[in-house]
């Protein structure tokens, strides 16, 4: 919105195909208004009720390294900003992806073994990326195993069992994602379906960690503000999710504190609470607001 509004003076919504506003002045029309011709619910203002009131049981996690030592209670949503050198660093330690890392990472007091993404899995560590070609979906698997996949690595079985179906089909209306079949390609879904695809397999695996790589990227608003409150919830069950984001209005709406790295790749301090704003994002991380 913040970018429409910057560089035009004139919009046309489309919904379902179809023209619902056409050429009107952005002058007329505010961000609410806009939202709900597109056909979605406005964002609610302010954070919810979430784990920063009343903690839920769940995994106490500590991470530390070069310039940071933080500890995330239970339900704890913690924010990356900043460009992808600093986030990335970390994301990859977090998931195993980084053997060797100085980064450290301790679950209930005890050191991770992340020397392999497998291990993170098996260590209750849920891992979504805003690449799905690339990192998420498994592309030549029907939906159903792109559903369960974490839960196999779990459990280190490969094979399908025949409850699996009903799991996956579960999952899919809890999500609301529309399938002709379990069977059918992941790419017979949209991208915003797809992302919410790699979010379900961590339904019936829910992680005691859940980080997230730019999850919403590319991602209308409506399918967003579904991600936003599955991961609410998540949280207020007692997962520490970690949220890597270059789009500073969703972190505020999602966080609890937010780690800021410079354009170095460097941390440059931790931000909570009221502190919270795109002024003090962009001071800290060089980035626009």
């Amino acid at each position: 919105m913040k970018e429409i509004r910057a560089v035009a003076e004139v919009c046309t919504i489309l919904r379902d195909g179809l023209t619902v506003v056409d050429r009107r002045p952005l002058a007329d029309l505010d961000d609410a208004g806009i939202v709900e011709a597109m056909g979605q619910k406005a964002a609610v203002r302010g954070k919810p009720a979430t784990a920063t009131a009343t903690r839920p049981d769940g995994t106490t996690v500590a991470i530390a390294g070069p310039g940071l030592t933080v500890t995330l209670p239970p339900g704890t949503v913690l924010g990356l900003a900043g460009a992808p050198a600093g986030p990335g660093q970390l994301i990859d330690a977090l998931v195993g992806a980084a053997p060797g890392s100085a980064w450290r990472i301790s679950l209930d007091g005890a050191q991770a073994d992340l020397r392999d993404p497998a291990r993170a899995v098996r260590q209750g560590i849920g891992y979504v990326s805003g690449d799905r070609a690339e990192k998420g979906l498994l592309t030549t698997l029907p939906i159903l195993d792109n559903v369960v996949a974490a839960t196999r690595v779990a459990a280190r079985r490969w094979l399908a069992r025949r409850r699996e179906a009903d799991v996956a089909g579960d999952a899919l209306a809890r999500l609301s994602i529309k399938a002709g079949s379990v069977d059918d390609s992941p790419l017979t879904l949209s991208g915003g379906t797809q992302q919410k695809l790699l979010l379900a397999r961590w339904l019936e695996h829910p992680p005691r960690m859940l980080v997230l790589e730019e999850p919403t990227r590319g991602v209308d608003i409506g399918t967003k503000r579904e991600m936003y409150a599955l991961i609410r919830e998540m949280a207020a069950r007692g997962t520490v999710v970690v949220w890597w984001s270059t789009e500073f209005p969703e972190l505020i709406e999602i966080c609890d504190r937010i780690v800021a790295f410079d354009l170095r790749g460097e941390v440059s301090g931790v931000i909570a609470g009221a502190a919270i704003d795109e002024v003090a994002l962009a001071q800290a991380t060089g980035m626009a607001a």
